[in-house]
Order: structure tokens, then C-alpha cells, then sequence
């Protein structure tokens, strides 16, 4: 516990230690994912590429292996920068067949590496890009651009080599080397992506099993007119002819109260010519507010509505 709290002040306070630490632990993190080659082995296969001899001390150069570059079809010399810049050796080549490894100068390699610079804009507006990603194709190098757009990286010139330049949102572009090499820091203009969705069609799926067609739901279908008064009523009404029917109750003994199979009143749908009507009672439910004289016909749906009326109850 109390180193978990002496950790824990310590990165409060030096939160850009931490930074420093987390960023190094994923560089060597992905370093470790990187297939490497045993060096001793890639001059072998040199030899045999470029029909070559070279002279290196085995002892010191079997422990060494490197991470793999794609040498094909370049220059020997650039084969060998690219194999060795980042080791503790360098090469001479001898009348173009002898090369000897040896170890190397500090500024050695300097004289292989470019400067790759430009900037990253909009198509339309001419505004900076922040923050897109700018990497040589066949080298592991890259770099992304500042507030202004603006990019700088350097690399080892190798022919026929390209920038790849990417920023979310808009079409990537790749754009050969030697453009950024004839020209100073030259501008790359971006165009926004525009990604075409595929159309969707909905169409009926097919149908359940246990699918009930709304043509073929029960219904129970009455005319007020011609059926007769119920007992204790004062004129026929709707509401009290419904509360007779197989499925229907009431809890309350009100004319409007109306539980269809269990179903509370609230999820009852009440129609008048296609209204909905919400309040449908007078007298505290005692009197129905639909008017006989004016109704002809009562339909009761009790399961298996169509969805047009909502998925109620009834």
C-alpha cells in the first residue's frame, strides 16, 4: 500500500516523466513486435545478390540482428545504407566487387540522408491540416504536420520511393519522392472523402409461423341500434355492451373502466371515426361520453391488432 501511494504522489507531480516513460515503454514496445534478421545472415545474402565479396570479423557481427528492410532492387551501396544506418558499422566498396565493414564514424551516414519537407493543406479552403500523417513508403520514417501544416523528416534517398500523405476525413495521396527532392517544402493539397453508403432497400420479411394476417384477426362486431338495453341503463351504450363479451371485465364498476384479458384500462385505444379519444367517461366514469344516437357500429379487437393501431392491447 505504501508504495502504490508513494507512485501514485510521484506521477502527480511529474506527470511529463510519466509521459516520457509510457511513450518510451511503447516505442521499445513496438520495437520488440518488429521481425529482425541476424545482420550476419543479410550480408550473406548480399553477396550472393550483387555478386560481392565482403570482408567483416564474424565474431562481433553474428550477435547483431536488425530489424528486416526491403533492399530488392537497389543500388548496392543504398542496400548498405539502408542495412547498416542504424548499427555501430559502416562499409567502404572496393572497386565495385570488395566492400569491408567496419566500425563506423559519427557523421558517416549523414551524407545518404535527405530532408523531406512540405505542407499539408485543404483543397478548397487553403487551411493547414493539423496533425496528418506523412511517411515514406518504403522506409519505417514519418513525421505529422504542425499547426501550419508543415512537415520535416529525413531518410535515406532510395529511387522510385514514395510519401504517403493521410488525414482523417479526406483521400489519401501518394506522391513520389523525387517531387518533394526537386522542389523546396512544397505544398500538397487534400481533398475530403466522400464516402458512398450502399442503398437500403427495406423490404417484408418472411413471415413467422404464428404470424396472424390483421384480415384474419377475431373481431367482435356489433350495432348499437339493433341490440337492446342492458339492465339498469338508461340508453344503450357501447361501453356497457363491450363489458359482456368473453375477455372483458371490470374492476371498478364504471361504464369506461375497461380491462380486455387481464390488461389495465390505460392500454386500451379508443377510436370515434379514427379519433382518439383519451377522456371517454362523464360522471366519474358512471355515463360514457359516446352518444348512441350518433354510433352505429362497435368493433372490439382483443388480440393480434395491426401495428397501425400502436401494438396495444386492445
Amino acid at each position: 500500500m505504501n508504495f502504490y501511494r508513494i507512485i501514485k504522489g510521484w506521477s502527480f507531480h511529474n506527470n511529463r516523466y510519466v509521459s516520457a516513460i509510457a511513450f518510451l515503454f511503447i516505442a521499445f514496445l513496438s520495437a520488440a513486435q518488429t521481425p529482425t534478421t541476424s545482420l550476419e545472415k543479410l550480408l550473406t545474402n548480399i553477396e550472393t545478390s550483387y555478386d560481392v565479396s565482403i570482408s567483416y570479423n564474424s565474431d562481433l557481427l553474428k550477435k547483431v540482428s536488425i530489424p528486416n528492410s526491403d533492399i530488392d532492387g537497389l543500388p548496392l551501396e543504398l542496400a548498405l545504407v539502408k542495412l547498416l544506418r542504424n548499427t555501430d558499422w559502416q562499409f567502404e566498396i572496393i572497386s565495385g566487387k570488395y566492400v569491408v565493414i567496419k566500425e563506423a564514424q559519427p557523421d558517416f551516414f549523414q551524407q545518404y540522408s535527405q530532408t523531406y519537407c512540405g505542407s499539408v493543406l485543404d483543397a478548397i479552403s487553403h487551411e493547414p491540416l493539423l496533425s496528418a500523417n506523412v511517411r515514406i513508403k518504403k522506409e519505417s520514417v514519418g513525421a505529422s504536420t504542425d499547426a501550419t501544416g508543415r512537415f520535416s523528416l529525413q531518410a535515406v534517398y532510395v529511387p522510385n520511393d514514395s510519401i504517403i500523405i493521410s488525414y482523417l476525413g479526406y483521400q489519401s495521396r501518394v506522391i513520389p519522392i523525387d517531387y518533394f527532392k526537386k522542389q523546396n517544402c512544397p505544398p500538397v493539397y487534400l481533398k475530403v472523402a466522400s464516402n458512398k453508403l450502399s442503398p437500403i432497400i427495406v423490404e417484408n420479411q418472411k413471415k413467422a409461423p404464428n404470424f396472424v394476417e390483421p384480415a384474419k384477426v377475431s373481431a367482435n362486431r356489433f350495432n348499437i341500434q339493433q341490440i337492446g338495453w342492458i339492465g339498469g341503463q338508461v340508453e344503450k351504450d357501447a361501453f356497457q355492451l363491450i363489458q359482456v363479451l368473453p375477455g372483458v371485465s371490470n374492476g371498478e364498476e364504471s361504464a369506461t373502466d375497461i380491462h380486455v384479458r387481464g390488461g389495465g384500462s390505460g392500454q386500451n385505444l379508443v377510436l370515434y371515426d379514427g379519433i382518439t379519444l383519451y377522456h371517454f367517461g362523464h360522471f366519474f366514469g358512471k355515463v360514457a361520453a359516446v352518444n348512441p344516437a350518433f354510433s352505429e357500429e362497435v368493433t372490439l379487437y382483443k388480440e393480434g391488432v395491426s401495428s397501425q393501431y400502436g401494438g396495444r392491447t386492445a
